[in-house]
């Protein structure tokens, strides 16, 4: 999101109602009282994608450029997903025995 401005437009108004982070997250499980176990990040599209969103202004999914490999594609992956930039987050939670 931060690579092009314009996803906020398209995502805020048109797919998505709400957007957490981890923060917003974890907040909320340790509001209802669950114990946080793991925070984990997945990040579910490739560099093409990326790439294509900052051409073309809109998403790609799973369309591979030329020149794009699988190594590139789990670089760009790895690297989102270990700095909290990932499309997806998981929370692992326990709800504390009373």
């Amino acid at each position: 999101m931060s690579l092009l401005p314009s996803f906020h437009k398209h995502f805020y108004r048109r797919a998505h109602r709400w957007y957490f982070d981890k923060h917003s997250l974890e907040t909320c499980a340790t509001r209802a009282s669950f114990e946080i176990i793991n925070t984990r990040f997945i990040h579910r599209f490739g560099l093409s994608n990326t790439l294509l969103w900052l051409k073309e202004r809109r998403p790609h999914g799973k369309t591979r450029l030329e020149g794009i490999d699988e190594t590139a594609d789990g670089f760009w992956k790895s690297y989102l997903e270990d700095t909290g930039q990932s499309d997806t987050i998981y929370l692992e939670l326990r709800k504390p025995n009373r």
